[in-house]
């Protein structure tokens, strides 16, 4: 969590073709309880209002990959 978050954007750059899984909130991302899917090689970027609270994230396969993640601050 961060209170000084403007923004937040996530690309899924999977090795072996994973879907990203992302959850905002204290809860941790699975692959039944998630927010946003991220499918492989999609860019996602935080519309407003941008949360302050915990983003986590799963894959659905191991060894999957790079979440290449950029938050923005104040």
């Amino acid at each position: 969590s961060n209170a000084a978050r403007l923004g937040w954007t996530c690309f899924n750059n999977p090795t072996q073709g994973a879907n990203l899984y992302v959850k905002f909130g204290a809860a941790t991302a699975s692959t039944t309880d998630f927010d946003i899917r991220i499918v492989p090689y999609q860019y996602y970027e935080m519309p407003q209002p941008i949360t302050t609270e915990l983003i986590s994230g799963v894959w659905d396969s191991t060894g999957a990959g790079f979440a290449r993640v950029r938050e923005l601050l104040a």
